[in-house]
Protein backbone atom coordinates (compact mmCIF):
# COMPACT_ATOMS: atom_id res chain seq x y z
CA UNK A 1 0.00 0.00 0.00
CA UNK A 2 2.58 2.53 0.93
CA UNK A 3 4.01 1.94 -2.73
CA UNK A 4 1.33 2.54 -4.18
CA UNK A 5 0.57 5.75 -2.35
CA UNK A 6 4.22 6.73 -3.75
CA UNK A 7 3.47 6.46 -6.98
CA UNK A 8 -0.24 7.75 -7.29
CA UNK A 9 1.96 11.09 -5.47
CA UNK A 10 4.60 11.33 -8.00
CA UNK A 11 2.28 10.40 -10.81
CA UNK A 12 0.27 13.48 -10.00
CA UNK A 13 3.47 15.25 -10.43
CA UNK A 14 5.78 16.14 -13.58
CA UNK A 15 8.50 14.93 -15.82
CA UNK A 16 11.91 13.86 -15.57
CA UNK A 17 14.08 13.08 -12.58
CA UNK A 18 16.98 14.96 -14.03
CA UNK A 19 15.41 17.13 -16.66
CA UNK A 20 12.49 19.52 -16.50
CA UNK A 21 11.97 23.01 -14.79
CA UNK A 22 9.81 21.12 -11.89
CA UNK A 23 12.84 19.53 -10.65
CA UNK A 24 14.66 22.99 -10.68
CA UNK A 25 12.03 24.48 -8.89
CA UNK A 26 12.40 22.34 -6.64
CA UNK A 27 15.61 23.02 -6.10
CA UNK A 28 14.99 26.77 -6.49
CA UNK A 29 17.09 27.08 -9.20
CA UNK A 30 20.63 26.63 -8.15
CA UNK A 31 23.07 28.18 -10.35
CA UNK A 32 25.39 24.52 -10.39
CA UNK A 33 23.11 22.45 -11.69
CA UNK A 34 23.13 20.88 -15.00
CA UNK A 35 19.44 19.99 -16.80
CA UNK A 36 18.30 20.00 -20.27
CA UNK A 37 15.83 23.35 -19.61
CA UNK A 38 18.96 25.16 -19.42
CA UNK A 39 18.59 25.50 -23.36
CA UNK A 40 15.74 27.57 -22.96
CA UNK A 41 16.54 28.86 -19.30
CA UNK A 42 14.32 29.31 -16.23
CA UNK A 43 13.54 32.25 -14.01
CA UNK A 44 15.91 35.24 -13.51
CA UNK A 45 18.39 33.50 -11.60
CA UNK A 46 19.67 30.86 -14.92
CA UNK A 47 20.93 32.08 -17.71
CA UNK A 48 20.03 30.83 -21.51
CA UNK A 49 22.50 28.49 -22.65
CA UNK A 50 21.97 27.21 -25.85
CA UNK A 51 25.29 24.93 -25.95
CA UNK A 52 23.52 22.57 -23.18
CA UNK A 53 21.70 20.88 -26.03
CA UNK A 54 25.07 18.75 -26.20
CA UNK A 55 24.92 17.39 -22.94
CA UNK A 56 21.91 15.44 -22.05
CA UNK A 57 21.32 13.38 -25.28
CA UNK A 58 18.17 13.40 -27.48
CA UNK A 59 14.67 13.85 -25.34
CA UNK A 60 11.09 15.65 -25.87
CA UNK A 61 10.04 17.35 -23.04
CA UNK A 62 6.69 18.73 -21.99
CA UNK A 63 5.74 21.52 -18.73
CA UNK A 64 2.57 22.19 -17.13
CA UNK A 65 1.68 24.33 -13.96
CA UNK A 66 1.37 27.01 -11.74
CA UNK A 67 4.53 29.05 -11.36
CA UNK A 68 5.42 30.32 -14.66
CA UNK A 69 6.63 33.80 -14.87
CA UNK A 70 9.45 36.66 -13.83
CA UNK A 71 9.54 35.22 -10.78
CA UNK A 72 8.22 32.16 -8.68
CA UNK A 73 5.32 34.36 -7.04
CA UNK A 74 4.73 35.75 -10.32
CA UNK A 75 2.59 32.52 -11.76
CA UNK A 76 1.28 32.79 -15.62
CA UNK A 77 0.20 29.46 -15.92
CA UNK A 78 1.63 28.97 -19.17
CA UNK A 79 2.32 25.60 -20.75
CA UNK A 80 5.08 24.47 -22.77
CA UNK A 81 7.77 21.67 -24.42
CA UNK A 82 10.13 21.26 -27.08
CA UNK A 83 12.83 18.72 -28.29
CA UNK A 84 16.21 18.53 -29.03
CA UNK A 85 18.02 16.07 -31.57
CA UNK A 86 21.17 15.03 -32.84
CA UNK A 87 22.86 15.45 -35.81
CA UNK A 88 25.57 13.90 -35.41
CA UNK A 89 28.16 13.39 -32.71
CA UNK A 90 29.53 16.93 -32.56
CA UNK A 91 26.22 18.80 -33.31
CA UNK A 92 22.13 19.18 -32.07
CA UNK A 93 19.44 20.91 -32.68
CA UNK A 94 15.97 21.66 -31.12
CA UNK A 95 13.02 24.26 -30.81
CA UNK A 96 11.13 24.61 -27.73
CA UNK A 97 7.25 26.07 -27.66
CA UNK A 98 5.81 27.94 -25.09
CA UNK A 99 8.76 29.40 -22.80
CA UNK A 100 8.29 32.82 -22.29
CA UNK A 101 11.15 36.11 -21.98
CA UNK A 102 11.79 36.60 -18.28
CA UNK A 103 12.54 39.89 -19.58
CA UNK A 104 9.61 40.85 -21.20
CA UNK A 105 8.27 39.40 -17.79
CA UNK A 106 10.13 42.44 -16.09
CA UNK A 107 8.85 45.15 -18.37
CA UNK A 108 4.76 43.94 -17.87
CA UNK A 109 5.70 43.07 -14.33
CA UNK A 110 6.92 47.02 -14.03
CA UNK A 111 4.11 48.58 -15.92
CA UNK A 112 0.97 46.85 -14.35
CA UNK A 113 -0.74 46.60 -17.78
CA UNK A 114 -3.61 43.95 -17.56
CA UNK A 115 -2.76 41.24 -20.29
CA UNK A 116 -5.80 39.71 -19.73
CA UNK A 117 -9.18 40.17 -21.77
CA UNK A 118 -9.19 42.70 -24.89
CA UNK A 119 -9.83 46.65 -23.80
CA UNK A 120 -8.50 49.37 -24.78
CA UNK A 121 -5.60 49.29 -21.75
CA UNK A 122 -4.89 45.25 -22.26
CA UNK A 123 -2.02 44.20 -23.95
CA UNK A 124 -0.80 41.13 -25.28
CA UNK A 125 1.69 38.30 -23.01
CA UNK A 126 3.88 37.18 -25.25
CA UNK A 127 1.53 34.62 -27.19
CA UNK A 128 2.66 31.19 -28.55
CA UNK A 129 6.84 32.32 -28.25
CA UNK A 130 8.54 30.18 -30.84
CA UNK A 131 13.10 29.18 -29.26
CA UNK A 132 15.27 27.75 -32.05
CA UNK A 133 18.43 26.60 -30.45
CA UNK A 134 21.81 25.07 -32.31
CA UNK A 135 24.67 23.53 -30.45
CA UNK A 136 28.10 22.63 -31.85
CA UNK A 137 31.68 21.32 -30.62
CA UNK A 138 34.75 22.81 -31.92
CA UNK A 139 37.56 21.27 -30.44
CA UNK A 140 37.37 21.60 -26.44
CA UNK A 141 34.87 23.97 -26.73
CA UNK A 142 31.45 23.44 -27.09
CA UNK A 143 29.39 26.71 -27.96
CA UNK A 144 25.21 27.22 -29.21
CA UNK A 145 23.40 29.78 -30.70
CA UNK A 146 19.22 30.43 -29.90
CA UNK A 147 16.79 32.30 -30.82
CA UNK A 148 13.44 33.88 -29.23
CA UNK A 149 10.40 34.97 -31.36
CA UNK A 150 7.02 36.36 -30.75
CA UNK A 151 5.16 38.00 -33.43
CA UNK A 152 1.10 38.64 -33.43
CA UNK A 153 -1.70 40.63 -34.61
CA UNK A 154 -5.22 40.49 -33.29
CA UNK A 155 -6.78 42.56 -36.16
CA UNK A 156 -10.47 42.99 -34.60
CA UNK A 157 -9.01 43.69 -30.89
CA UNK A 158 -5.88 46.36 -32.52
CA UNK A 159 -3.72 44.26 -30.21
CA UNK A 160 0.13 43.70 -31.52
CA UNK A 161 3.00 42.14 -30.00
CA UNK A 162 6.67 41.63 -31.81
CA UNK A 163 9.22 40.70 -29.96
CA UNK A 164 12.97 38.88 -30.68
CA UNK A 165 16.23 37.98 -28.65
CA UNK A 166 19.68 36.17 -29.43
CA UNK A 167 21.17 33.85 -26.96
CA UNK A 168 24.50 32.68 -27.48
CA UNK A 169 26.58 30.16 -24.93
CA UNK A 170 30.01 28.71 -24.79
CA UNK A 171 31.90 26.58 -22.40
CA UNK A 172 35.32 24.52 -22.00
CA UNK A 173 36.47 21.32 -20.67
CA UNK A 174 38.64 23.25 -18.54
CA UNK A 175 35.19 23.45 -16.30
CA UNK A 176 34.43 27.39 -17.13
CA UNK A 177 31.17 28.97 -19.52
CA UNK A 178 29.90 32.06 -20.24
CA UNK A 179 26.39 33.25 -21.87
CA UNK A 180 24.92 36.13 -23.50
CA UNK A 181 21.69 37.60 -24.07
CA UNK A 182 20.77 40.60 -26.33
CA UNK A 183 17.54 42.16 -26.87
CA UNK A 184 16.60 42.59 -30.67
CA UNK A 185 13.25 44.47 -30.06
CA UNK A 186 10.28 44.45 -28.13
CA UNK A 187 7.00 46.00 -28.56
CA UNK A 188 3.80 45.36 -27.49
CA UNK A 189 0.65 48.03 -28.65
CA UNK A 190 -3.11 48.49 -28.37
CA UNK A 191 -4.36 50.94 -30.68
CA UNK A 192 -7.96 50.78 -29.97
CA UNK A 193 -8.20 54.49 -29.38
CA UNK A 194 -7.48 56.72 -31.47
CA UNK A 195 -4.58 59.13 -30.32
CA UNK A 196 -3.89 57.21 -26.65
CA UNK A 197 -3.07 54.64 -28.20
CA UNK A 198 -0.91 52.17 -25.21
CA UNK A 199 2.49 50.96 -25.96
CA UNK A 200 4.98 49.38 -24.70
CA UNK A 201 7.94 48.97 -25.74
CA UNK A 202 11.71 47.48 -24.83
CA UNK A 203 15.06 49.13 -25.18
CA UNK A 204 18.45 48.30 -24.03
CA UNK A 205 17.91 44.35 -23.02
CA UNK A 206 22.01 42.80 -22.02
CA UNK A 207 22.69 40.11 -19.81
CA UNK A 208 26.10 38.14 -19.50
CA UNK A 209 26.69 35.63 -17.23
CA UNK A 210 29.28 33.43 -16.57
CA UNK A 211 30.82 30.66 -14.33
CA UNK A 212 33.92 28.63 -13.09
CA UNK A 213 33.57 25.14 -11.92
CA UNK A 214 37.09 24.28 -9.67
CA UNK A 215 36.71 20.80 -7.57
CA UNK A 216 33.31 20.94 -5.45
CA UNK A 217 32.77 24.47 -5.81
CA UNK A 218 31.14 26.58 -8.52
CA UNK A 219 31.74 30.01 -9.39
CA UNK A 220 29.01 32.29 -10.97
CA UNK A 221 28.28 35.81 -11.78
CA UNK A 222 25.85 37.76 -14.05
CA UNK A 223 25.17 41.15 -14.99
CA UNK A 224 22.20 42.78 -16.65
CA UNK A 225 20.79 46.12 -17.75
CA UNK A 226 16.95 46.15 -19.11
CA UNK A 227 14.92 49.36 -20.64
CA UNK A 228 11.56 49.65 -21.27
CA UNK A 229 9.25 52.77 -21.88
CA UNK A 230 5.36 52.97 -21.59
CA UNK A 231 3.72 55.45 -23.49
CA UNK A 232 0.04 56.88 -23.91
CA UNK A 233 -0.44 58.53 -27.51
CA UNK A 234 2.84 60.47 -27.88
CA UNK A 235 3.75 60.39 -24.06
CA UNK A 236 5.66 58.56 -22.11
CA UNK A 237 3.97 57.45 -18.68
CA UNK A 238 7.20 55.73 -17.63
CA UNK A 239 10.96 55.30 -18.80
CA UNK A 240 12.25 52.08 -16.75
CA UNK A 241 15.74 51.45 -16.45
CA UNK A 242 16.90 48.08 -14.41
CA UNK A 243 20.13 46.99 -13.63
CA UNK A 244 21.05 44.10 -11.61
CA UNK A 245 24.41 42.24 -10.15
CA UNK A 246 24.74 38.83 -8.87
CA UNK A 247 27.88 37.48 -7.25
CA UNK A 248 27.73 33.75 -5.69
CA UNK A 249 29.51 30.39 -5.17
CA UNK A 250 28.32 26.66 -4.55
CA UNK A 251 30.15 23.76 -2.87
CA UNK A 252 28.35 20.45 -4.01
CA UNK A 253 29.19 17.38 -2.61
CA UNK A 254 28.35 14.30 -4.45
CA UNK A 255 27.98 10.81 -3.02
CA UNK A 256 26.57 7.53 -3.57
CA UNK A 257 23.27 9.02 -5.98
CA UNK A 258 23.30 12.24 -3.98
CA UNK A 259 23.83 15.87 -4.04
CA UNK A 260 24.49 18.01 -1.15
CA UNK A 261 25.26 21.41 -2.04
CA UNK A 262 25.01 24.65 0.08
CA UNK A 263 26.18 28.35 -1.26
CA UNK A 264 25.61 31.76 -1.29
CA UNK A 265 24.96 34.82 -3.36
CA UNK A 266 24.91 38.58 -3.57
CA UNK A 267 22.19 40.45 -5.79
CA UNK A 268 22.03 44.31 -6.44
CA UNK A 269 19.54 45.64 -8.28
CA UNK A 270 18.13 49.08 -9.01
CA UNK A 271 15.08 49.61 -10.38
CA UNK A 272 14.60 53.37 -11.91
CA UNK A 273 11.58 54.87 -13.07
CA UNK A 274 13.65 58.01 -14.98
CA UNK A 275 9.98 59.69 -15.70
CA UNK A 276 9.44 60.10 -11.76
CA UNK A 277 12.62 61.77 -9.85
CA UNK A 278 10.72 62.13 -6.24
CA UNK A 279 10.30 58.32 -5.37
CA UNK A 280 11.07 56.61 -8.94
CA UNK A 281 14.07 54.68 -8.14
CA UNK A 282 14.27 51.29 -6.03
CA UNK A 283 17.64 49.84 -4.90
CA UNK A 284 18.07 46.22 -3.56
CA UNK A 285 20.61 44.29 -1.99
CA UNK A 286 20.21 40.61 -0.55
CA UNK A 287 22.45 38.26 0.67
CA UNK A 288 20.13 34.75 0.16
CA UNK A 289 21.83 31.48 0.84
CA UNK A 290 20.38 28.41 -0.38
CA UNK A 291 20.88 24.68 1.03
CA UNK A 292 19.77 21.51 -1.14
CA UNK A 293 19.81 18.25 -1.63
CA UNK A 294 18.60 15.87 -4.38
CA UNK A 295 19.13 12.05 -3.91
CA UNK A 296 17.90 8.74 -5.14
CA UNK A 297 15.51 7.30 -2.91
CA UNK A 298 15.27 4.02 -5.32
CA UNK A 299 16.40 2.87 -8.89
CA UNK A 300 12.83 4.41 -9.99
CA UNK A 301 12.39 7.16 -7.48
CA UNK A 302 14.39 10.61 -6.58
CA UNK A 303 13.27 13.14 -4.02
CA UNK A 304 14.78 16.65 -3.68
CA UNK A 305 14.24 19.14 -1.08
CA UNK A 306 15.57 23.08 -0.75
CA UNK A 307 16.08 25.91 1.35
CA UNK A 308 16.45 29.68 0.66
CA UNK A 309 16.71 32.86 2.90
CA UNK A 310 18.30 36.42 2.81
CA UNK A 311 20.97 36.55 6.11
CA UNK A 312 22.98 38.93 7.93
CA UNK A 313 22.52 41.75 4.83
CA UNK A 314 20.02 42.83 3.07
CA UNK A 315 18.04 46.22 2.32
CA UNK A 316 15.73 47.94 -0.09
CA UNK A 317 15.15 51.58 -0.11
CA UNK A 318 13.20 53.52 -2.45
CA UNK A 319 14.22 57.36 -3.11
CA UNK A 320 12.60 59.56 -0.57
CA UNK A 321 12.30 57.00 1.96
CA UNK A 322 14.43 55.15 4.71
CA UNK A 323 16.14 51.74 3.88
CA UNK A 324 14.39 48.88 5.42
CA UNK A 325 15.57 45.33 5.86
CA UNK A 326 14.35 42.59 3.75
CA UNK A 327 11.05 41.04 4.49
CA UNK A 328 10.61 37.49 5.90
CA UNK A 329 12.44 35.40 3.12
CA UNK A 330 12.65 32.33 3.84
CA UNK A 331 11.31 29.60 1.24
CA UNK A 332 11.29 26.32 1.45
CA UNK A 333 10.71 23.71 -1.65
CA UNK A 334 10.03 19.99 -2.37
CA UNK A 335 10.02 17.27 -5.16
CA UNK A 336 10.15 13.97 -6.37
CA UNK A 337 10.83 12.28 -9.76
CA UNK A 338 9.91 9.04 -10.90
CA UNK A 339 11.45 6.84 -13.96
CA UNK A 340 9.26 4.71 -15.96
CA UNK A 341 11.50 3.04 -18.32
CA UNK A 342 12.73 6.05 -20.58
CA UNK A 343 10.19 8.39 -19.44
CA UNK A 344 10.58 10.25 -16.59
CA UNK A 345 8.26 11.86 -14.46
CA UNK A 346 8.85 15.24 -12.00
CA UNK A 347 6.50 17.16 -9.76
CA UNK A 348 7.38 19.84 -7.27
CA UNK A 349 5.00 19.05 -4.56
CA UNK A 350 5.56 21.77 -2.10
CA UNK A 351 6.80 25.41 -2.37
CA UNK A 352 6.03 26.86 1.10
CA UNK A 353 7.20 30.73 1.89
CA UNK A 354 7.75 31.91 5.36
CA UNK A 355 7.10 28.32 6.45
CA UNK A 356 3.19 28.23 5.09
CA UNK A 357 2.42 26.36 2.35
CA UNK A 358 -1.12 26.30 0.80
CA UNK A 359 -3.56 23.44 -0.32
CA UNK A 360 -3.36 20.84 -3.30
CA UNK A 361 -3.00 22.14 -6.71
CA UNK A 362 -2.43 25.82 -5.87
CA UNK A 363 -0.05 28.47 -6.93
CA UNK A 364 2.10 28.19 -3.63
CA UNK A 365 0.97 24.25 -2.73
CA UNK A 366 1.21 20.51 -3.30
CA UNK A 367 2.14 19.78 -6.91
CA UNK A 368 2.45 23.02 -8.30
CA UNK A 369 4.51 22.80 -11.17
CA UNK A 370 4.32 19.07 -13.26
CA UNK A 371 6.70 17.91 -16.74
CA UNK A 372 6.91 14.55 -18.89
CA UNK A 373 10.41 14.15 -20.55
CA UNK A 374 11.29 11.06 -22.94
CA UNK A 375 14.74 10.43 -23.25
CA UNK A 376 15.15 8.59 -27.06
Amino acid sequence: MKKLFVLAVVTVASASAFASKARLDALQNARHLSDPQDVVGHSTTRPVQPDQALNHGEWVSFEWGSNRGATNTTPTKNAEGGFVRKIDDNAAMGAYLGNKSEAYNTFLTLSGVSTTGTGPTALLNQNNPLNLYYAAKAGDLQWGLGLFYVSNDRKTTKQKENIMGLNASVSGAAGWDAQLTVGLGAEGKNEQTAGSELTLKGGSNIQASGGYKMDTMYFHGTYKTLGAKLETGTATTSDWEVTGINLGVINSHKKDGADFFYGVSYDMSTVNNKTNTATGKTETTTLPVIIGVEAEAASWLVLRGSVTQNVLLGSTKTAGSDANSINDSTTVAAGAGLKFGKFLLDGTFTNANSGTATGLGSDTGFVTNVGMTYNF
